[in-house]
């Protein structure tokens, strides 16, 4: 499914230092925003959401200009992110991120593309499948612990 979003302004990124009354009310609207052209998307282009597994999203961005550091787009779409999850139905975890930046364009906007990955076990404690892989894990580490084991034995 493919989703045209409008870019998010400097505002929502994570180390903006402006007043957070204000930031209340864009994070609103662009979580709104992207819940409404989500189920938009969705209903035209006939997409199922997937019953398990992760969901792969992609971004492309588009910004308005060259003055943004790309590193933070990707902290700025959290909103938008909460919206297209709530449109869908699934808890965002569920997302499997990736990244993609496109020559400045105005007004400057984000491309999002979803597919289903296909499923994945989930690490998470709730899943069946979680204690075989917590198992699988700790006999790994047990083979070759990490970097943290190892300072930690050294200091002994």
């Amino acid at each position: 499914m493919n989703i045209v979003l409008p870019f998010p302004p400097s505002t929502l990124s994570g180390h903006n230092n402006g007043a957070w009354y204000n930031r209340d009310k864009i994070v609103a609207t662009y979580r709104a925003e992207a819940f409404h052209l989500t189920r938009s998307a969705k209903a035209k282009q006939g997409y199922t959401v997937p019953a398990k597994g992760d969901i792969a999203i992609s971004f492309t961005f588009y910004p308005p200009d060259n003055r943004s550091d790309r590193t933070n787009f990707a902290g700025r779409m959290k909103a938008q992110i909460d919206g297209i999850a709530e449109a869908l139905g699934v808890n965002d975890k569920r997302f499997l991120p990736s990244y993609h930046f496109a020559d400045p364009c105005k007004p400057g906007r984000v491309e999002v593309q979803l597919s289903p990955c296909g499923y994945a076990p989930s690490t998470y404690a709730d899943s069946p499948d979680s204690a075989k892989e917590n198992a699988d894990r700790e006999s790994v580490g047990a083979l070759h612990p990490g970097p943290a084991k190892v300072a930690i034995q050294e200091r002994n």
